[in-house]
């Protein structure tokens, strides 16, 4: 599907019973020179920089049905808003990547996965004995050598090398890797929604946002292709105490239940997004290498010269069936479904076992971060993330079978023993 102009995404944030506040960040993702008019026509359509935004939120109490405009218990309208360094930060980042006018610097693709390649990933031993594992849920996901095979195989000749021009697409993704890069930008916008009285989403609903009609562009959200809106499922709220709250994976709003019919077998889509609605991996594994070879699962070949530390890994085989989701052709004769996936990238926290004394958690991810990007936005300590991306062998996307490989410091900065 071609990319909208603009495309608005909840994602879950916090819940505060006492107050019957729910706190989101919204994401906004502009496509084009932020700079330029949205619009070449009609005179007078702002750029993304120097926009001013107002919301609609609506939420829905059916939860057993996709998010439907037709399905609405609750609106609210934020006040208009907009990011008053935009334009200076979006100038200085256009110079500092050397990012060219006109359409060589429009980088941003049409939205749709491969029709023929696929997602694949090898299964370790660590995944396999980490829960009751019988068989492989997915023909994506295999336990043979096949990756081994292709690992080892002679290496196919380098392609030709890619156009090296960075375009807007390549700064708005750089951008969302610095959270508050992103909301002086506008590209994240944090709300704070007072719900109505229980039993407002007790049993949980749907949650998402549309251009108020105080909102630049709101004259403008009837243009095919101009505005596209994501909905996040929202969890059971207590009224009482709270718990965690999660945007795993977003699905399509739809005019009413017809158009919602369309949208293909949601099924697996909807168990991932209750699976994982708190926010936290469920199956981690880790394994510390057993010899020279990092695929090594029998300690067959010659001793690592020193210590390797640990390769760890979580939740193999939804990852694999999410990513691709968006990136590759539907597997077992299943239909590709328009529901991208809400996790950007992971942290990873660590502690030293003890039963009786628990431990308080470590991050691996925390960072001290000065940003002076046309405005200096001061320094902040933040949290990274770590991020799972495949690898092309012999023409085929396979996720490696651990993400990271801890040696005992940051997982996110290169420190003095890892360059030693």
């Amino acid at each position: 599907m071609p990319a909208a102009k603009i495309t608005l995404v909840p994602y879950l944030q916090k819940w505060d019973h006492a107050a019957r506040k729910l706190h989101i960040r919204m994401l906004v993702a502009p496509t084009g020179s932020p700079l330029e008019p949205m619009l070449s026509s009609p005179a007078g359509v702002p750029s993304f920089a120097d926009c001013s935004l107002a919301f609609r939120v609506s939420i829905s109490d059916t939860v057993g049905a996709l998010p439907q405009r037709t399905l609405v218990d609750q609106t609210i309208d934020t006040p208009r808003a907009g990011a008053p360094d935009a334009r200076t930060i979006f100038t200085a980042i256009k110079s500092a990547l050397e990012i060219p006018d006109g359409a060589a610097g429009d980088t941003f693709s049409e939205q749709r996965p491969d029709a023929v390649k696929q997602l694949r990933k090898y299964l370790p031993r660590s995944y396999r004995q980490s829960f009751d594992f019988v068989q492989p849920r997915t023909s994506l996901a295999v336990t043979d050598d096949s990756y081994h095979c292709l690992v080892n195989c002679p290496p196919d000749a380098l392609p030709p090398l890619p156009d090296t021009v960075i375009g807007w697409g390549e700064a708005i993704a750089f951008s969302l890797r610095r959270p508050r890069l992103a909301e002086a930008l506008g590209l994240i916008v944090p709300l704070e929604l007072t719900l109505d009285a229980a039993p407002r989403l007790e049993n949980g609903g749907w949650l998402w946002a549309e251009l108020s009609p105080e909102s630049d562009y709101f004259a403008q959200i009837g243009l095919p292709d101009f505005l596209r809106v994501f909905a996040t499922r929202v969890p059971a709220l207590p009224t009482a105490g709270t718990r965690p709250i999660f945007t795993p994976v977003v699905f399509p709003v739809s005019d009413n239940a017809a158009d919602a019919a369309t949208l293909g077998q949601v099924d697996k889509v909807f168990a991932e997004a209750i699976r994982f609605d708190d926010g936290f991996s469920k199956i981690v594994h880790a394994r510390q290498p057993l010899s020279v070879d990092p695929l090594d699962e029998d300690g067959a070949k010659a001793p690592a010269p020193r210590d390797e530390g640990v390769q760890l890994a979580w939740d193999d085989e939804d990852i694999l069936e999410g990513q691709n989701r968006a990136l590759g052709a539907a597997p077992d004769g299943e239909n590709n479904v328009v529901a991208p996936r809400g996790v950007f990238g992971y942290r990873v926290d660590v502690r030293k076992e003890d039963t009786a004394n628990p431990r308080p958690w470590v991050t691996l991810s925390k960072v001290r971060s000065p940003l002076d990007l046309g405005v200096n936005l001061g320094t902040a300590i933040e949290e990274r993330w770590t991020e799972v991306h495949p690898t092309e062998l012999a023409g085929q996307l396979w996720l490696s079978p651990w993400y990271v490989s801890w040696r005992g410091g940051s997982l996110v900065m290169s420190t003095n023993d890892e360059q030693r």
